[in-house]
């Protein structure tokens, strides 16, 4: 080692063998400099030079130990919790463990790569309720990270609480309006977690809406991102999903470094969705970068609703898109985002469906007798949501618009949604590595 240090500084320009310098090469190199005595038991060793014969180490909270009966040796990171991370109800483990799915803080553990994770007892498991709000299931109703509110009916355990810490994310806000019979939005970003989705298909491009969730997924319709002609999915590379647009035919609106389009990383649909029933109409876009929802107010993500028996029943509702706004003029698809809106219908559609067409538990409906309303042919997948103080609420997605003539939003039809409360657990296992806005 000490041939090494020599060598190594020799070859080096001058000054580069401070002490400083020494460590920051290590420490830029994912190490930190330790004493032998801590080499043998708590570290694996990496070519760098420490200062004052200290030595270059990775995973300081490391111990080697051996699985019973294989003889491999193994490294298990941060074997030990320190006494404020257990007091918060957590434990430490490796910041990129695969169990560090919930809440995860730094500085309450020992070692650079140790971070608590909060919520991961078995007895204290967490409802989608809950994580989807950003929230995490503890058994201390008083910690410190519980800054914001706490929630008992949230955890699937007695004695466990859902914890609200006092993130500064907040979801469905709006900054501040042709879809049928809706109006042109006169507010540009007025609903930042608007998103519109292109495909790229075999047969042209397609468009479609999408509702964007939190720091890594946009959630549309099933049926947005399947190729009906070749009964396959579209692949990642033939997406593309633009943030904070408002006038799609001009850029002249644009905000610079804000509005821009973003690559897809995954394609999850509902292993369940039928293209000829349009049941389980529902897909997630895992983007390729985590997004900063606190960098621009022009992109955030919509809220989540609480509970999976939420309906909606007779609440007006949003429907936000770039779809037709004349479904006789196929070229009437507006530059400008366009909303309108519509009463949500009681389970079952009250007979504005037509009977062939069974209306099923993780489905809603719109429409009103005198028809002139609702989404037409470009809004699927974009949001339906609704106006709960001020904050929205993601509680639909456009999957099936029944045309009456020559017409969307016919008299005496509904159009049909997928209802997104029916879907909270599905959504909350396939976005465990998302950051949710509380």
């Amino acid at each position: 080692m000490k041939i090494y240090a020599a060598l190594t500084c020799m070859a080096m320009v001058m000054n580069v063998c401070h002490p400083y310098n020494m460590n920051k090469m290590c420490e830029s190199n994912g190490g930190m400099c330790t004493t032998k005595v801590t080499l043998s038991n708590r570290c694996s060793r990496l070519p760098y030079v420490c200062e004052f014969g200290r030595l270059c180490c990775r995973n300081e909270s490391s111990r080697k130990t051996k699985r019973r009966g294989s003889g491999i040796s193994v490294r298990r990171l941060c074997s030990k919790t320190d006494r404020e991370c257990k007091n918060m109800g957590g434990i430490c483990l490796a910041g990129d463990s695969k169990r560090c799915k919930l809440g995860i803080f730094e500085g309450f553990c020992k070692g650079s790569s140790c971070k608590c994770c909060i919520g991961e007892k078995k007895s204290c498991g967490i409802l989608p309720e809950c994580r989807l709000y950003g929230g995490f299931c503890i058994e201390i109703k008083h910690s410190k990270l519980c800054k914001g509110t706490v929630n008992d009916k949230l955890c699937d355990e007695a004695g466990c609480t859902c914890c609200f810490p006092d993130k500064k994310c907040k979801c469905g806000p709006s900054n501040e309006v042709r879809i049928i019979g809706g109006t042109e939005l006169k507010t540009q970003n007025k609903y930042p977690w608007m998103v519109r989705l292109t495909m790229f298909q075999d047969k042209g491009t397609f468009q479609c809406g999408g509702t964007l969730i939190n720091d890594r997924y946009v959630l549309t319709a099933a049926h947005c991102v399947h190729d009906e002609s070749l009964s396959k999915y579209t692949k990642p590379r033939n997406l593309k999903i633009t943030l904070a647009d408002h006038d799609q035919s001009s850029t002249e609106d644009d905000i610079p470094g804000v509005t821009r389009d973003v690559a897809v990383a995954a394609v999850i649909p509902h292993k369940k969705y039928d293209d000829r029933k349009f049941e389980y109409d529902i897909a997630l876009l895992k983007l390729k970068k985590p997004l900063d929802l606190l960098e621009y107010k022009e992109i955030s993500a919509a809220c989540l609703p609480r509970s999976a028996s939420e309906n909606f029943a007779g609440i007006k509702a949003t429907v936000i898109g770039w779809g037709l706004t004349d479904y006789s003029d196929g070229s009437s698809s507006p530059d400008i985002l366009n909303i309108v809106n519509v009463p949500i219908l009681e389970p079952g559609c009250n007979g504005y469906i037509p009977d062939k067409f069974k209306v099923k538990e993780h489905m809603l409906c719109t429409g009103t007798r005198a028809g002139g309303k609702g989404a037409c042919l470009g809004d699927s997948g974009g949001p339906l949501v609704v106006n709960e103080g001020g904050i929205y609420t993601l509680v639909g997605m456009p999957s099936v618009v029944y045309i009456t003539g020559d017409q969307c939003g016919g008299p005496k039809t509904a159009d049909l949604y997928t209802r997104v409360s029916s879907f909270l657990d599905w959504i909350s296992e396939r976005t465990r590595d998302a950051e949710y806005c509380s």
